[in-house]
């Protein structure tokens, strides 16, 4: 995930120590250097402090707001009463959080603050991988999804799926047939299959891990899930560009929904 720090110099090295190799790091200190940032590049999240050159400058988070909507933007900054109307005023633009200078910026707290904005990413892009084969089913079931993927060690159970949508297995079921796929549980395990290879891309993290996190119990359960759907050990998983990892996904569920039309 690619996050751009936007910090005064004196502030940065705090939060920079707690994130190096964590993530993409991209570091800056003005408000130009911040826009040749995200025209740079995408950029998943920015952490930016709305006094950024001495005074609060709410116009420059609206626009960045604006211009890039799905970068979200999370504020660092000190407590200070001559902040609170630009804090005010930036807070319905759609500012993700507001982290206040050593109170609760420490490095677990900044960390599991962008852990849910990539989570968040990342379901967004797991399931525009896996488009269009998911689009025609209804949005309810396309957001109870991203929830999955967004909270990944919670349980990928058709039963919970159904529960996040308000409506009991059989009528969830019944969607998905309506919407020509597999069932429920088959789309749930190739989602769960291409957030693991997602989270693969990161770097420092091991099949292990990602396995729990996925909520497998077992590595080994991750691995034959991986080698059954998609041909591979989980090493050479990880190695697949993500477009041949969405071909496979949709030749898998197009081939299982075929496979049940026909029985």
């Amino acid at each position: 995930m690619v996050v751009v720090v936007a910090l005064p110099t004196a502030a940065a090295p705090h939060v920079v120590a707690g994130l190096t190799g964590a993530y993409a790091l991209r570091v800056v200190h003005t408000w130009a250097a911040l826009e040749a940032a995200l025209v740079a590049e995408p950029v998943d999240a920015c952490l930016v402090d709305p006094a950024l050159e001495g005074r609060g400058d709410a116009a420059r988070i609206e626009c960045i707001r604006a211009t890039y909507p799905s970068t979200a933007v999370l504020l660092h900054t000190a407590l200070d009463a001559a902040l609170v109307p630009t804090l005010l005023r930036v807070g319905a633009v759609g500012v993700d959080t507001v982290l206040l200078r050593g109170i609760d910026d420490h490095r677990d707290r900044v960390r599991a603050v962008l852990e849910r904005v990539a989570f968040r990413v990342r379901s967004s892009r797991v399931l525009d991988c896996l488009a269009p084969s998911v689009e025609t089913l209804p949005s309810a079931i396309r957001a109870a999804l991203g929830a999955c993927i967004a909270r990944p060690r919670a349980p990928w159970t058709v039963a919970d799926l159904a529960q996040r949508i308000g409506v009991d297995r059989r009528t969830c079921s019944r969607a998905f047939a309506r919407a020509g796929l597999v069932s429920p549980a088959a789309v749930l395990q190739v989602v769960r299959l291409v957030t693991g290879h997602d989270l693969l891309q990161e770097p420092g993290r091991t099949v292990a891990q990602v396995a729990m996190l996925l909520g497998y119990g077992r590595p080994r359960s991750f691995a034959t899930h991986v080698r059954r759907t998609f041909g591979v050990p989980p090493s050479r998983f990880r190695l697949l560009p993500p477009e041949i990892v969405a071909a496979r996904a949709r030749a898998r569920l197009n081939r299982a929904a075929a496979q049940e039309r026909s029985a």
